[in-house]
């Protein structure tokens, strides 16, 4: 028994040759370049069979399928989301991940009262001649001198900023995931 079935087009009656892979589908008429409708698996059955597949090839009758819902996408194209997505799910989210746990390596917990008292100490430890030299070399320039940062806040506002980016990496393979879900509903 054959596989190929003759369906007739509703729109120009030619005979499109169908499988019966081709079952419940949107195929497009070679005739008249219109959807048709393809029958059910137990309905394509009853279609008389094809005389044979070099005839029709030769007239150009053979139905190109074109996916549940006539929407024109592909197996390639569900496999490029499902690649592209787990790539950008692995890749970027890895990265980000990565990139988190160094930006939180760098913060240093600070305890501001504690600053605060080792600040007082260090200028209390200061004689009046050197209290009195600081003030007057500030005077003379009018500016209050290189300011030198501490490198626990330095840490800190690096290791912020680097937690940001690797929120957005993390955004971006949360997209990937969305591509690869999304992959499953391509018909």
């Amino acid at each position: 028994m054959s596989n190929l079935f003759q369906l007739p087009c509703p729109w120009c009656d030619a005979k499109i040759e169908i499988s019966l892979r081709q079952a419940g589908q949107t195929l497009s008429c070679t005739g008249c370049e219109k959807d048709v409708e393809a029958p059910k698996l137990g309905e394509i059955k009853k279609l008389p069979p094809s005389e044979s597949s070099e005839s029709s090839a030769s007239n150009g009758r053979r139905a190109s399928s074109r996916g549940a819902g006539g929407k024109g996408a592909t197996s390639t194209t569900r496999n490029g989301l499902f690649t592209a997505g787990l790539a950008l799910a692995v890749i970027l989210g890895g990265a980000g991940l990565g990139l988190h746990m160094y930006a939180r390596s760098l913060h240093t917990p600070v305890d501001i009262q504690e600053q605060v008292e080792l600040t007082r100490e260090e200028i209390h430890s200061l004689k009046p001649d050197q209290i009195y030299g600081l003030a007057t070399a500030m005077t003379k320039n009018e500016e209050l001198g290189e300011f030198s940062e501490p490198p626990f806040l330095k840490d800190n506002i690096q290791g912020s900023i680097l937690t940001w980016i690797a929120w957005g990496l993390y955004a971006l393979g949360g997209l990937g995931l969305l591509m690869l879900l999304g992959s499953f509903f391509v018909r």
